[in-house]
């Protein structure tokens, strides 16, 4: 009897049950929806979609979360460090080839000013050089003058030395001016300067009064023509063309004159070698000016690329910095979710 009350009822036959759908799907199918009229307006039905709700994190996804956040936290946080570090190297970087490109500004400066100056003093030795050239060619002239008047015959001398004929109008010309440097006594073949007594006794004849005194003054067709001494020496005056020797024979003369173009002449082989040392000089300097003009170039370009490559480190880095701050923000907020 029991088993008669827990017998399940018999199963519909599943055939049946799929014929039923198919028949009841197959009449709807059948039946079109109704045409709306002219006065009706078709109408659209809304369906509403509604969002998934929500799913509710557990303490344990919350847990699994909050680790994610400090682990990538601690990533951002290595990587801000990193980031500063390199920040810092590339400013040190930048800062010590700032200081190269400025050391090599203070050298190109002083190369610039020791060209010039070397370029002034080579222009100086050049200028000595050519006026003591031309000294020493004047000198050498009158030097070989003095020695060609010295080996000719007395008469032949003072043809060269003495003006033809001067007239009185010459002689009262040099007096009256004192020049009397051209104006010399001759005795024998040797001459000898005017004294101080003689010389106001030509003053006086060329001022019209005449007179003597130690010396007499001896004229000749009205000017003056000689002294006569005391002692009875003739001494003829005569007149010069070239500057007249100041004392002593002219033997004597033309050694001295030869001896100072000679000196002239070393004093020039000496400026000479100067002037050759101070192109050398210049021509150093102003080769060191060009390499150390290169290298002042080269370490500024290097200084203009530190300081960019440090800009951008130091861009980075902040970036990097705020990144940590934001993940350690966040992992924060997480942990505060963690029961």
């Amino acid at each position: 009897a029991l088993d008669i009350f827990n017998e399940e009822p018999p199963a519909e036959d599943a055939t049946a049950q799929d014929e039923d759908d198919d028949d009841r799907d197959a009449t709807e199918e059948d039946v079109p929806p109704p045409a709306p009229t002219d006065l009706e307006e078709p109408t659209m039905t809304a369906v509403a979609i509604s969002a998934p709700a929500p799913r509710v994190l557990t303490n344990d996804d919350l847990k699994r979360r909050l680790a994610d956040d400090k682990a990538a936290a601690s990533t951002a946080e290595q990587v801000a460090q990193e980031k500063a570090a390199s920040a810092a190297a590339a400013a040190d970087k930048a800062a010590q080839s700032k200081a190269r490109a400025m050391a090599a500004e203070a050298q190109r400066v002083a190369a610039d000013a020791a060209a010039e100056k070397a370029a002034a003093a080579e222009k100086a030795a050049a200028d000595a050089e050519q006026v003591e050239v031309e000294r020493a060619e004047k000198l050498a002239k009158a030097a070989s003058a003095a020695e060609a008047e010295e080996a000719a015959p007395p008469a032949k001398r003072q043809k060269n030395t003495a003006a033809s004929r001067p007239s009185a109008a010459t002689w009262k010309d040099l007096i009256t001016s004192s020049e009397f440097d051209s104006v010399r006594l001759q005795v024998g073949t040797d001459l000898f300067p005017l004294k101080v007594i003689q010389q106001e006794e030509l003053k006086k004849w060329a001022s019209g009064s005449g007179g003597w005194d130690v010396d007499w003054l001896s004229l000749h067709k009205g000017m003056p023509h000689s002294f006569v001494a005391n002692s009875g020496t003739k001494m003829r005056l005569v007149l010069l063309e070239l500057p007249p020797p100041t004392s002593g024979s002219s033997s004597s003369n033309a050694a001295e004159a030869r001896k100072t173009a000679q000196e002239a002449a070393d004093h020039a082989a000496t400026l000479k070698s100067a002037a050759a040392a101070a192109v050398a000089v210049s021509a150093a300097a102003e080769a060191a000016r060009g390499e150390v003009a290169a290298a002042a170039e080269a370490a500024a370009a290097v200084a203009a690329v530190d300081a960019t490559v440090a800009g951008q480190a130091a861009s980075a880095s902040v970036e990097a910095t705020a990144v940590a701050a934001a993940a350690a923000d966040r992992a924060d907020a997480t942990e505060k979710q963690v029961v």
